[in-house]
């Protein structure tokens, strides 16, 4: 949660640390729902950056994520 509240400018290092401490002391499972929720607040708190953007500052791939499947999806349904 304290990516929430954390200035931008110390977002990007506070969310790789979190990222990196998940995948080396939690299961598999608990480590992937780390990183969504990781994952999630850094979009939705950097909104004006672009997916590649966000993966950059991150070091992780998006694509992987539930958030960037949600947003896959929305857009195929506005697209129909």
């Amino acid at each position: 949660m304290v990516l929430t509240t954390v200035d931008d400018e110390l977002a990007p290092q506070e969310a790789r640390y979190l990222i990196a401490r998940s995948q080396q002391e939690t299961s598999q499972p608990s480590s992937r729902a780390i990183i969504e929720l990781v994952t999630t607040i850094m979009v939705y708190k950097f909104e004006q950056l672009s997916r590649t953007e966000v993966e950059q500052m991150l070091g992780i791939t998006l694509k992987e994520t539930r958030v960037y499947r949600e947003i896959k999806e929305e857009g195929r349904e506005q697209g129909e």
